[in-house]
């Protein structure tokens, strides 16, 4: 039981990892992928708000291990914060929070823009 937590675990990972990185880079796919990540931000951001500011994918990882996530005030990114630690790179909760509303929207409305420049110009 323990090998198939880790296997559903690791999958979980892997699954959270390809989000990410598709939210930070999918603005530089070409435009029949632009509308799955313009998509992509606005429904991550509510469910976000809808889940106490929350992963859903963090709590599942949470839950297969069998702990309870860490409570606070849901914007301490644990996981972000342990691997920034990792790398010898202290911030603060907010900053981390600061750093991805700001950050992936910037990245969504260049996205948009790309999307409604070759939309306009017939290269979807």
């Amino acid at each position: 039981m323990k090998i198939i937590r880790q296997i559903l675990k690791n999958i979980v990972i892997f699954i959270h990892i390809l989000v990410s990185i598709f939210m930070v880079i999918g603005f530089l796919f070409p435009t029949k992928f632009l509308f799955y990540f313009l998509f992509l931000w606005p429904a991550v951001y509510l469910h976000w708000q809808i889940n106490d500011n929350r992963c859903i994918l963090s709590d599942l990882e949470y839950y297969i291990d069998g702990k309870t996530p860490p409570p606070g005030n849901n914007y301490e990114f644990p996981n972000t914060q342990k691997k920034l630690a990792e790398l010898g790179i202290k911030v603060q909760h907010m900053d981390i929070y600061y750093f991805f509303m700001y950050g992936l929207s910037t990245i969504w409305i260049i996205g948009l823009i790309r999307y409604m420049y070759n939309r306009n110009n017939k290269k979807v």
